[in-house]
């Protein structure tokens, strides 16, 4: 399957491209740079062929910041593995030094590029492609993402692209599974340890997950699509708008999982937080399990005191599968 990778410094509309490819409102989108951060994948229906589309965290060539550079890694994964991408520059803002130098980068992979010039309604585009001639790509396409003009021009592009028929396997045959929790108690680093990649971003502070993005992985035969969530906090604590959206996405995707995974820190205990984000499971009706993670840096006391506050609230675990691991050193994660 030819895999189609979207990519761009921050806030081009790489997402909302993407949400128009897939038909779908996968990918959160916002006014707000930086916004994605993990691979998102989709396969679009096109031309009788399946295409595989991959979103991307925006390429920050000049910054420092470890979060920063782990999406650049990420993001470099994606041009690694695709056949075609799609570099988004914004027509409206013009030429940014950003866009240059992912344009050096881009021509040392040796990959077809087609340079999508967004947010081009009501402007000239002779006047605007004037400014992105210096990148150097031939092939160009003026869109509007937001307008969802200049759609039909990128589908023709992609005709070249449609040879895989994918009859085989639909959606329906995978088993979702949402890993859900508060932040920062190691969902990321978790399915990273399932997928056996450092599939997504996974850092030592909280909301680095911002977006709901799913993984497809095989198990014994089985089709899985994992779904890493972001961190659901309280509601009085939820601050900003992204945040709202982010713990919306999560709530959504525990509804459309066949079963939820719920992570908690073992060292911090099983608070109202978490008993919070179980009843969000509990009233969707699906099966649960529930991982203590980071088991291995408690000690033999401290394990004793957890399993005893389980016990006294075994009116909610009744039934319940209570799963002891370690993410991090792949403790306990064959059995889950």
């Amino acid at each position: 399957m030819k895999t189609i990778a979207l990519v761009g410094r921050p806030n081009v509309g790489k997402s909302s491209l993407f949400n128009i490819l897939t038909k779908s409102r996968d990918a959160l989108v916002a006014d707000y740079p930086g916004l994605t951060r993990d691979r998102n994948y989709s396969k679009i229906k096109f031309n009788n062929s399946s295409l595989l589309i991959v979103d991307t965290g925006g390429l920050e060539t000049f910054a420092n910041e470890h979060i920063v550079n782990k999406i650049f890694q990420q993001t470099e994964l994606a041009i690694d593995e695709s056949d075609l991408i799609f570099f988004i520059v914004d027509g409206r803002i013009g030429i940014h030094p950003q866009d240059e130098e992912i344009a050096r980068f881009l021509r040392k992979k040796n990959k077809s590029i087609l340079l999508i010039i967004n947010k081009c309604e009501g402007l000239n585009q002779d006047l605007v492609y004037s400014e992105f001639r210096s990148l150097g790509i031939k092939n160009k396409i003026f869109i509007s993402a937001t307008h969802n003009q200049g759609i039909n021009l990128l589908y023709e592009f992609l005709v070249p692209y449609c040879d895989f028929k994918d009859d085989v396997q639909t959606n329906d045959t995978l088993i979702k599974l949402s890993i859900v929790g508060k932040p920062n108690v190691g969902k990321s680093t978790l399915i990273n340890s399932i997928l056996g990649e450092d599939r997504f971003i996974a850092l030592d502070q909280p909301g680095t997950t911002r977006d709901s993005v799913s993984s497809e992985f095989e198990y014994n035969g089985k089709k899985f699509s994992i779904i890493d969530t972001a961190g659901i906090r309280k509601k009085g604590r939820v601050s900003d708008v992204i945040e709202k959206f982010s713990v919306l996405k999560s709530i959504l995707a525990i509804n459309e999982s066949n079963i939820s995974v719920l992570v908690i820190n073992a060292d911090e205990g099983l608070g109202s937080q978490d008993l919070q984000i179980l009843s969000y499971i509990l009233e969707s009706g699906k099966p649960l399990v529930f991982a203590v993670n980071k088991w291995d840096l408690l000690d033999s006391y401290q394990k004793e005191i957890f399993k005893l506050s389980i016990n006294k609230k075994n009116h909610f675990f009744n039934n319940l599968d209570v799963l002891y691991i370690s993410a991090l050193n792949r403790i306990g994660i064959n059995y889950l």
